[in-house]
């Protein structure tokens, strides 16, 4: 049996995807608590994310978003990593408050520091990840941004998106 790259191009992309949301997952957390979401989105809810990319970079003045619709559409998946806001309990004050509870009960909008280290070190063990096996790569705030807009992914704070592609020349780079 014979496959062109064009028959397993999307398909390998995908499996790497798969892949990297593991290692994500498996990344070192604060505590060991999990604080991460992650889904995976391919076909037409990659057409339906850009789509509401471009809405949303008229309505918010943004044209970068736009931009990063085109490269979400040039994709043959995009891995959304969201970051739910569990307070570790380490009273380490970064977040202004001098104990975890102090913060929770203040009815603020701050939120624990670690959650964006666990978010950092998940996003940078996944892009590693996607590097060694030579699939292109970017992370996208607008992406994720839409995505949390949308409603995909429910009860997370912060949303951040990683397309990936493998083409001759990737297209997240001189954009």
């Amino acid at each position: 049996m014979k496959f062109s790259e064009e028959q397993i191009k999307s398909e390998t992309v995908i499996n790497a995807a798969k892949q990297m949301m593991i290692v994500a997952r498996t990344a070192p957390k604060a505590k060991g608590m999990d604080t991460i979401e992650q889904l995976l989105l391919t076909g037409d809810d990659l057409k339906t994310l850009a789509a509401e990319m471009e809405k949303q970079s008229i309505i918010l003045d943004k044209p970068f978003f736009s931009r990063d619709a085109k490269n979400v559409l040039q994709s043959d998946a995009v891995i959304l990593i969201g970051m739910k806001d569990i307070k570790t309990g380490l009273n380490c004050g970064y977040c202004g408050y001098k104990t975890c509870a102090d913060c929770t009960t203040a009815g603020n909008n701050h939120h624990c520091v670690f959650t964006d280290i666990n978010a950092g070190i998940a996003m940078g063990s996944a892009v590693s990840l996607a590097a060694t096996l030579g699939v292109d790569t970017r992370i996208l705030y607008s992406a994720g941004f839409v995505a949390q807009q949308m409603g995909m992914m429910p009860g997370c704070i912060e949303v951040l998106a990683v397309p990936l592609s493998a083409m001759s020349k990737s297209p997240y780079f001189d954009r």
